[in-house]
């Protein structure tokens, strides 16, 4: 029997083959990708799309069908059943001036995260030694900076927040204070800002949420960058570095998988 293809990342995959894989490890939905177009409701687009799914992974060498048997890429079959069962998920949105948003899907388990990219036709996939690598390669993307000047931690309301936005849009704001102020950093901040990210946490059982955390991130021109934890009355700002948003991403996924309540 020939030998399928060799397993190197990231590895790109239609929808049509994802789906099929998806199905092949009994797994129903995938969190964070669309499940509409992974699985019709209508039973013969769902079994056109299994067929087509199968045709191309054949044709791409994943699948070497012979003398009646059908030999699936082993290592990639692994690579799909531990992103299908992995039960802690971070989405990540990241949006910048002028440019499309990007979205990547974080599938963390025990012993590696498996990295998704949609990119509108395509997912791509990529293995991950670890949480700490996830979150490394997440800041390098944010372009956070490797050393800030100084530290600083400062709690900003909504309403705080909504007018410092509308005086900056209005291009009227006057720091209020010298410029290690809360409102002077933000503000500063914003001004500069290059990146924008949105991070969601989620720890399933089966398909149920029982626990989320969020996690913002601002990337400024300046080389300034702020994290942003929501709280009940307000907004926790922190001074970000590659280091410090590593450790406060880890450690928010250690947090959440100890939780039982969403």
């Amino acid at each position: 029997m020939a030998e399928s293809r060799t397993l190197t990342y990231p590895v790109t995959l239609t929808t049509a083959q994802l789906s099929f894989l998806l199905t092949a490890v009994r797994a129903e939905r995938l969190f964070g990708a669309d499940n509409r177009q992974l699985f019709p409701r209508d039973p013969d687009e769902r079994q056109q799309l299994f067929q087509t799914g199968q045709q191309q992974l054949e044709r791409d060498g994943w699948l070497i069908r012979e003398g009646g048997f059908d030999d699936l890429n082993a290592q990639l079959l692994l690579l799909i059943a531990t992103m299908a069962a992995a039960e802690t998920i971070v989405l990540t949105q990241i949006t910048a001036p002028q440019q499309p948003p990007q979205g990547v899907t974080h599938h963390v388990s025990d012993q590696t995260v498996v990295e998704v990219a949609y990119t509108g036709d395509a997912y791509q996939l990529t293995a991950l030694e670890s949480a700490d690598v996830m979150a490394n390669r997440l800041a390098y993307t944010f372009d956070l900076p490797a050393a800030i000047q100084e530290e600083a931690a400062f709690d900003l309301t909504q309403t705080q927040v909504r007018r410092i936005q509308a005086e900056l849009k209005a291009a009227g704001f006057m720091d209020e204070g010298t410029p290690k102020s809360a409102i002077g950093i933000y503000a500063d901040v914003m001004r500069h800002l290059r990146r924008r990210g949105q991070m969601q946490f989620v720890r399933l059982d089966v398909d149920a949420i029982v626990a989320r955390r969020q996690l913002g991130v601002l990337a400024a021109a300046n080389g300034m960058a702020l994290t942003a934890v929501p709280r009940p009355h307000a907004t926790h700002y922190q001074t970000a570095t590659i280091d410090s948003f590593q450790q406060i991403v880890v450690k928010t996924i250690e947090q959440l998988q100890g939780e039982t309540d969403a």
